[in-house]
């Protein structure tokens, strides 16, 4: 009985103990909420933009502001408040979103509410820092400033068939630096939301996770898409039933950082230690030498406790660190490397010497190289290197660890550390190569390798190599070929790797024209590495490290003796996988899905269009649907649409509200210095942004009542670098903080440093003089004359000493009211086009004092707009007014020719418009899309890209002599010809950049690459030196301008912009035209952004391409599907041209080619000018040598050295 009874006891607790563990969190564990703002009890709406400070990190962007969507998720930059079953964590919609439970919600059904707050409140950042740590015990430096709260309460699915209801909450907690997700589950009755009346009829079950759109950066949670999402209640990934917490965000390894859950063994402190003592050997036939410590300086941190040894040699760059069993030193942000030696993650050169013996004959070489971070391109060259040096070409295995040092990590791969993150340069290297002939075992040459890397000085990696052996060295002229090859590191013990590899390669002895010997050729490599690894935190550096080398070159110049060594490296945990999508046919506007296991893919159209993706990704209509809140407009865009508010309501479109009179504007409102007053497009309301590299903050030493006041202080220096360039960032001994400090020679408080050097006033600005430095006796600076503010240099403008304009605003009509940073205030600048000091700005063409600027076939006349008389051409001329031409001189259009997909046409013109007979086709290509288009006046060639096949092509007017100058591309749109410097330009919407390459295809570079979302046409001034492109991005569509070597960028159009496709310049009229698709109208401006006129008006058309000809403008119409013309002089009815037969599909870019090229300018660049070899001439015609010799990014180290500049003198001694 006894027995028996204390059996049921027993039974009895289990079950308690199991029932106790499988009890989900309840809400009274969730953080505080109900004091925060609800949303609207409304099917698929959202909150209004919460702006966030500071911004918050997410996988590997910052963000400053985030929106709640009532269907169970969070969502960056814009909101989702319709829910599309087609668009899901793991559809790579390119939409980042952080998502607890994202189903179809309906909180206008029996009470259910969403409820949110952002808050810096202590008690929840406090119970936030707690739960965080409970799942990554090494965070304990995490100190978070912000948390975003949400809690859906009681919700239900939409139609709400079985009255259940769910109850979970997400805490969004952010430091700045790191960001942390904690997801609270209370009650999950249903996991699956059928939504029969919404766009696409399929039902799916609800989801958890995190993605910024793309298949490379999404995670999902246990269960997550399936019937055990309800188990997300019952477990946890820290132990407490419910609850699951993870790192989603760390700004210090941007570009390596992937979402970490808690509890796995990447925490997020770990991934970020330096690592041991150096390692010694005495296989060196040389005396290793030490350079670890070659730079010591006092770490950043407080007082080096006295039994931190290991901390009194840490780089000024890094900070001391308890590891538990001991100290080590760790690289701050953005510097990489061992804690002892940190450096910036940049390209750099590889110099050094190489000396010994290959095959009895002395070698007394040089190795000069240049690494790329940002794809892992290497380039390494040996000069010296005469023809009975042509074996040499089999040194391939000497450059394997500097390709283990930068190559990039792979998207396949688990996060991980390079050998630069780990070493920051400094490592041993001993290797010895066999070489056999391939199915012989016979051993034909053997080479001993040893390395030794010093680390970056002056910008540069050094690096001395000793090499004694043999290589292989038939009779005849060499050359060697290698396909892609991976080399496997294996860690042996702390700071130690080993590897062994068996590469093949093939070397080809030509004997004489006729005669060659192919010899199959294979390695087998022993590498040993060796580098300083703090003995405290052993577990930085991976087990293994796969280094792959891909797309090798390697080729012997007789001319110059130098053998060159090409590569593009990339190391991971993993080999990288064969990628199926690299050669997809997917239409343009739809995505590639691989399957890596079946080594195939899917084509999948992209939100906001339909299709199979291959020959069709048609736009849909959302605002069928009504997705915008019913006081608010849908306009369906191609690929998207937009919502915005009616008159008297304000909101983002998705959300609505009446308009009250207590709206704040930047004209009322004050903000503090080192910020910016906007106003919120959405909300209409005034904020003060702080500028970049700044933060609001509360004023903690000056208040009233216990109010404190915001203001904006500037962030560490090491964490966000915003130095002045003639500062440093230096660490402050007293206050244990980076601060900026001003280099030796001038003054200033870091942030701004002046040098102002002048010996007469005609070396300063206007409205100043150059007057004795009283600081530094015996030099002069320039001082603004007494009413007038700023530093007096060239480089700036004297501006009256008025009230600060964002407090009030009296700039003048053509001017605006502008931050400047040195003199901290507000101030009035005229505009672009205009001068005068901001309160009276008149335009650089004013004819009101001088009439006799204008041309003789001009008027001096009133122009409201500018609000001053300007040159004007009289009817029957064309110009801007200082120089006209008659209307009808100049080069006539003979034809056009125009991109239809795979397919392009001639159309030849006639005065009615109408084609010739007869099929024109030209170029027919399967599977090609060729989309921009631009000719060669000059030698009658015609330039086009397809965005397929991801090239640049030309050919001859009549389609013969077609060849790819440049491949490899990411997805080409817009292309200029420079027919006058011989220069072809193009847009890449996938890279986000603007290139330039000469018209063969050579020395390739990269112009713009920085603020450019969705770039599309492109067009030229040789004249003038100007490049023009069109940027459609949704959020901020805009014309801007650049000379042609990427210097002195400008705005020239961002107003009243949809999506600007086409453009040309019109070199007769001197004025820059675009075609508006979403406008629906094409609109000019002078090449400075004045006097901005409308040519064509027309609802019905869909502008893409667009080119002038001399009476009319040309446009290819996607509504129509034909090609439109209208007279570019006013009040003129458009028609068409009709299209021969040839072709079918959509038409794109189209181009009108004229008799002769415009009349002759000036050509700077004639013959490259002096710009040597591997250097780019490029007009800049604002200097006085009117272009700039730029080296290419294709050119190879011996340009990239020449370009940069001298060393400086070694320090005197004594």
């Amino acid at each position: 009985m006894c027995c028996r009874s204390q059996k049921t006891i027993f039974c009895l607790l289990i079950f308690i103990c199991l029932n106790t563990f499988s009890q989900s969190v309840s809400e009274s564990e969730f953080f505080i909420y109900e004091d925060g703002v609800q949303l609207p009890k409304e099917d698929d709406t959202h909150s209004e933009q919460i702006i966030l400070s500071p911004e918050i990190p997410f996988i590997t962007t910052k963000y400053e502001s985030i929106y709640i969507n009532t269907n169970g998720f969070l969502s960056f930059l814009l909101p989702i408040a319709y829910f599309f079953p087609q668009i899901t964590l793991t559809s790579y919609s390119g939409y980042a979103i952080i998502a607890p439970l994202w189903a179809d919600i309906d909180t206008s059904i029996k009470g259910g509410s969403i409820t949110y707050k952002y808050t810096k409140e202590e008690h929840l950042l406090e119970k936030a820092k707690k739960l965080v740590q409970e799942g990554f015990p090494r965070a304990t430096n995490f100190q978070p400033n912000s948390i975003l709260i949400c809690t859906w309460k009681d919700v239900h699915s939409h139609l709400n068939k079985d009255d259940k209801k769910n109850t979970f909450q997400v805490a969004i907690v952010s430091d700045g630096t790191q960001t942390y997700s904690i997801f609270m589950y209370a009650k999950l009755e249903f996991i699956s939301a059928y939504s029969p009346t919404k766009l696409g009829r399929e039902d799916r079950y609800a989801e958890a996770g995190f993605t910024d759109g793309t298949s490379q950066q999404t995670i999902v949670l246990p269960g997550s898409s399936g019937e055990t999402a309800a188990n997300l209640a019952r477990d946890s990934n820290i132990g407490k039933p419910g609850v699951w917490v993870y790192l989603i965000g760390d700004r210090r390894r941007y570009g390596r950082f992937r979402i970490t859950p808690a509890g796995s063994e990447d925490e997020a402190e770990e991934v970020l230690v330096p690592v041991q003592s150096p390692y010694s050997s005495n296989i060196y036939q040389h005396q290793p030498q030490n350079f670890y410590h070659e730079y010591p300086s006092s770490p950043s941190t407080s007082t080096i406790p006295p039994d931190a040894v290991e901390c009194k040699t840490c780089s000024r760059n890094a900070r001391c660190e308890n590891q538990g069993n001991g100290y080590c030193c760790r690289c701050l942000f953005p510097y990489l490397g061992s804690g002892q030696r940190c450096e910036r993650a940049e390209n750099y050169p590889v110099v050094g010497k190489i000396n010994g013996t290959i095959n009895g004959h002395k070698i007394d070489s040089e190795l000069q190289g240049y690494v790329y971070i940002e794809d892992g391109r290497i380039h390494n060259s040996l000069y010296n290197m005469p023809l009975t040096h042509s074996n040499l070409q089999q040194l391939i295995p000497l450059f394997n660890t500097i390709n283990w040092l930068f190559g990039t990590v792979h998207r396949f791969s688990d996060p991980i550390d390079n050998g630069f993150a780990l070493t920051g340069g400094v490592a041993n290297r001993t290797a010895t190569v066999r070489i056999f002939e391939v199915d012989n075992t016979t051993e034909q040459a053997v080479l001993n390798i040893e390395q030794y890397f010093r680390g970056i000085e002056s910008g540069v990696l050094q690096v001395d190599t000793y090499i004694n052996g043999s290589l292989p060295h038939p009779e005849g002229n060499l050359s060697v070929t290698i396909g892609n090859n991976n080399i496997k590191y294996i860690k042996r013990s702390l700071g130690h790797y080993d590897a062994k590899a068996s590469p093949t390669y093939t070397l080809v002895s030509k004997i004489d024209a006729n005669t060659s010997v192919v010899y199959n050729m294979s390695y087998e490599i022993e590498d040993n590495l060796s580098f300083y690894e703090c003995p405290h935190n052993p577990h930085r550096s991976p087990k293994e490290i796969v280094v792959s080398n891909q797309d090798n070159h390697i080729y012997h110049s007789i001319e110059d003796t130098t053998i060159r060594f090409f590569t593009v490296t990339k190391v991971g945990t993993q080999a990288p996988k064969f990628d199926p999508c690299d050669s997809s046919p997917c239409h343009g506007y739809a995505q590639c899905i691989p399957n890596f296991e079946q080594n195939t893919y899917e084509c999948k159209c992209n939100p906001g269009f339909l299709g199979d993706g291959v020959r069709r990704c048609d736009d849909v209509n959302e605002c069928i649907q009504s997705p915008c809140h019913s006081n608010a407009i849908c306009t369906n865009t191609y690929g998207n649409f937009s919502c915005e508010c009616k008159r008297n309501y304000i909101g983002n479109g998705f959300f609505c509200k009446p308009i009250n009179d207590e709206i704040e504007t930047c004209a009322t409102k004050v903000c503090p210095q080192f910020s910016t007053c906007i106003q919120d497009p959405h909300t209409r309301h005034a904020r003060c942004l702080c500028k970049e590299g700044w933060q609001m903050t509360d004023d903690h030493e000056n208040h009233v009542n216990g109010n404190y006041k915001s203001i904006c202080k500037p962030k560490q220096c090491n964490e966000y670098y915003n130095c002045d360039t003639n500062a440093n960032c230096l660490i402050n001994e007293n206050t244990q903080k980076y601060e900026c400090t001003c280099k030796p020679g001038f003054y200033g408080d870091g942030y701004s440093c002046t040098a102002h050097f002048c010996s007469t006033d005609g070396d300063c600005g206007y409205n100043a003089h150059c007057l004795p430095d009283e600081q530094r006796p015996g030099f002069s600076k320039c001082v603004c004359d007494p009413g007038y503010l700023n530093d007096g240099t060239t480089f700036s403008t004297c501006v009256k000493d008025v009230v600060s304009c964002n407090i009030e605003n009296k700039c003048h009509v053509n001017a605006q009211c502008i931050y400047n940073e040195r003199i901290d205030r507000h101030v009035c600048l005229c505009r672009t086009g205009y001068k005068g000091d901001g309160i009276t700005c008149r335009h650089e063409h004013s004819c009101l004092e001088n009439a006799t600027i204008c041309s003789p076939s001009a008027a001096c006349v009133y122009d409201a707009i500018l609000q001053d008389n300007v040159c004007s051409c009289k009817d029957g001329f064309v110009g801007d007014g200082i120089h006209c031409a008659e209307t009808l001189g100049g080069p006539k259009e003979q034809f056009l020719i125009v991109n239809q997909g795979q397919t392009i046409l001639k159309v030849p013109l006639t005065a009615s418009g109408s084609a010739n007979n007869g099929e024109q086709r030209i170029l027919y290509v399967p599977r090609m899309r060729a989309v921009g288009i631009s000719v060669d006046c000059r030698q009658q060639f015609v330039y086009f890209t397809d965005t397929s096949g991801k090239t640049i092509q030309r050919m001859k007017y009549d389609g013969t002599e077609q060849k790819v100058i440049l491949s490899g591309l990411g997805s080409p749109e817009g292309i200029a010809i420079d027919w006058v410097s011989r220069l072809v330009f193009w847009t890449d919407s996938s890279l986000k950049r603007l290139e330039v390459a000469k018209l063969d295809g050579s020395l390739r570079k990269v112009l713009l690459d920085k603020n450019i979302q969705n770039p599309r046409a492109i067009a030229v001034n040789p004249e003038l030196g100007y490049v023009f492109w069109t940027d459609w991005n949704r959020q901020n569509p805009r014309i801007e301008r650049a000379n042609m070597d990427g210097s002195e960028r400008k705005i020239l159009v961002s107003d009243k912009l949809g999506l600007p496709n086409g453009l040309y310049y019109d070199h007769h009229r001197r004025e820059l035209c675009w075609g508006d698709a979403k406008m629906k109208t094409i609109e000019c401006v002078r090449d400075d952004g004045s006097n901005r006129r409308v040519l064509l008006t027309d609802q019905t058309t869909m502008i893409f391409g667009l080119s002038d000809g001399l009476q009319y403008a040309y446009w290819t119409d996607w509504s129509t599907n034909k090609i439109g013309r209208i007279d570019k002089t006013p009040s003129r009815t458009p028609d068409s041209v009709l299209l021969p037969s040839g072709g079918n599909g959509k038409l794109y870019g189209l181009v009108a080619v004229k008799d002769s090229c415009p009349s002759d300018v000036n050509n700077v660049c004639g013959d490259n000018n002096d710009c040597t070899t591997g250097q780019l001439c490029l007009p800049n015609l604002s200097l006085r040598a009117k272009r700039v010799c730029h080296c290419a990014d294709n050119a190879g180290l011996q340009c990239l050295i020449r370009e940069r500049p001298p060393p400086p003198p070694p320090p005197q001694l004594g």
